[in-house]
């Protein structure tokens, strides 16, 4: 799968923006005929991405952590800038709709998932 699918699987699975945020981890899905991508956004500022691609059969996992900008997501990895690699997707929460969108030339849009209370 392309870095490009893979930056969009990364956002499909974003987490919740919502006041709720501090009781829930949120999940955002979404998929297509080349394979399903989830983002789990955990209150604490981390973050999942997990993607898995049809063609070759292949599941890949990401950490990351993530901060709000408005109604942007913005994605990080362990070793590069707020500008570089995730942080370069351009991410979407649209609060009427619940759903996160990723910007570009494919846009997609990511539906969220049942949440589940983050064990403390």
């Amino acid at each position: 799968m392309s870095s490009h699918r893979l930056f969009v699987a990364i956002v499909a699975i974003s987490g919740s923006l919502s006041v709720q945020a501090q009781d829930y981890v949120a999940t955002w899905e979404g998929a297509d005929a080349k394979g399903n991508l989830a983002l789990e956004l955990d209150s604490d500022g981390h973050c999942s991405i997990a993607l898995h691609d049809n063609a070759n059969a292949r599941d890949t996992q990401i950490s990351c952590t993530y901060w709000l900008h408005g109604s942007r997501i913005k994605l990080r990895t362990k070793g590069q800038r707020g500008d570089e690699g995730l942080g370069e997707m351009d991410l979407e929460y649209v609060p009427q709709s619940d759903t996160v969108i990723i910007h570009g030339p494919i846009q997609r849009v990511l539906t969220r998932q049942p949440g589940r209370p983050i064990k403390g």
